[in-house]
């Protein structure tokens, strides 16, 4: 045990290095992590991004309090026309009192059902 410890006190020294933790050991430079690359910045997905179209349908529906239900009337076409835009459509249904959202063949973006579902809490909040 003694000569172990000469051994390793002798690589050290001539070595001249400093000692690496154990969870750093294999840890090495990434020649394609360079400092020109801003690792925060969202990447833009345009509609010609996507080769084919989503292999599955995603939906969701959240329901509203009754209160909400004539300001979801005035702005409904609103909506409806700029979801339309991004391939997705959108249902108003008064009398179960809930907003069905479903993606299409023609939704280019795979994230857009995430946003839609933010978007429907600021409509419920506004």
């Amino acid at each position: 045990l003694q000569h172990y410890f000469i051994q390793s006190n002798l690589r050290m020294a001539v070595s001249n290095d400093v000692p690496v933790n154990k969870n750093k050991k294999y840890r090495k430079d990434k020649p394609w992590d360079t400092d020109d690359i801003d690792h925060w910045k969202v990447e833009e997905f345009k509609p010609g991004d996507m080769s084919s179209h989503l292999l599955d349908e995603s939906s969701f529906a959240t329901l509203f309090p009754k209160y909400r239900e004539k300001y979801l009337q005035q702005v409904w076409p609103n909506v409806v026309s700029c979801l339309k835009e991004h391939g997705i459509h959108a249902l108003l249904d008064l009398i179960e009192g809930s907003m069905t959202v479903k993606t299409t063949r023609k939704t280019w973006d795979p994230y857009a059902i995430i946003k839609v579902k933010s978007l429907w809490y600021y409509i419920l909040l506004s």
